[in-house]
């Protein structure tokens, strides 16, 4: 299914803070650099791949900015998840039309959530407040983004793209192999999602709690 749409919350004014931390450009090229990177107030994402079974987290110091700078994989292995997270406050994530791969077709077996495999889900966990935009996602292996923002946030310009869970495999019996790949569970106020367009097999939102 494809899904193009705009979630808008009562507006709210977005008061950028100043950075708090070192004005010092933190770049990650592997999980071995985030520690340092997290000191800085500009971090730069590079293209990498995430080893399985490990998260790909990201607690930034107020007011940064974040630059994802290339496409980052995640490893395959059957454990819980997430494969990214990032919290802070007053952040601005720009993707630059970068992708987070999940490598979903590695999971799927029609189940979803609800059997099979062990699948990890959320594939991204968004806990920060500020701008988080220009962003794909390709093939995760159940739900995608769960949205817990601590204060406004406005997500914008995101794609999802799970289209080729659509198709049956060999673990599926038939049915489309992508299972329960809902866009993005929210629980959370002062949420603005817009211009953004999802493939998935499931909910495009799914609203759990919040007003």
């Amino acid at each position: 299914m494809r899904f193009s749409f705009a979630l808008a919350a009562l507006p709210v004014a977005l008061v950028a803070a100043a950075p708090s931390g070192k004005r010092c450009t933190g770049t990650i090229s592997s999980l071995n650099d985030v520690t340092a990177a997290q000191k800085c107030t500009t971090i730069n994402i590079n293209a990498f791949t995430v080893p399985a079974g490990k998260t790909f987290a990201i607690s930034a110091l107020d007011g940064t900015t974040i630059n994802l700078l290339g496409d980052v994989k995640f490893g395959v292995a059957n454990w819980a998840g997430p494969l990214f997270s990032v919290a802070g406050n007053n952040l601005v994530f720009n993707g630059n039309g970068h992708t987070f791969d999940g490598q979903g077709a590695s999971y799927w077996d029609g189940q979803g959530g609800n059997g099979g495999v062990t699948k990890p889900h959320p594939m991204m966990k968004i806990k920060m407040s500020g701008t988080y935009s220009n962003v794909k996602v390709l093939n995760s292996p159940a739900h995608v983004y769960s949205v817990s923002n601590p204060a406004k946030l406005v997500m914008s310009k995101l794609t999802i793209d799970n289209s080729a869970g659509d198709k049956a495999n060999s673990k599926s019996g038939g049915s489309a192999a992508g299972h329960n790949t809902d866009g993005f569970d929210v629980s959370t106020t002062d949420l603005t999602i817009e211009d953004s367009t999802i493939y998935n097999q499931d909910d495009c939102i799914a609203i759990n709690k919040g007003s």
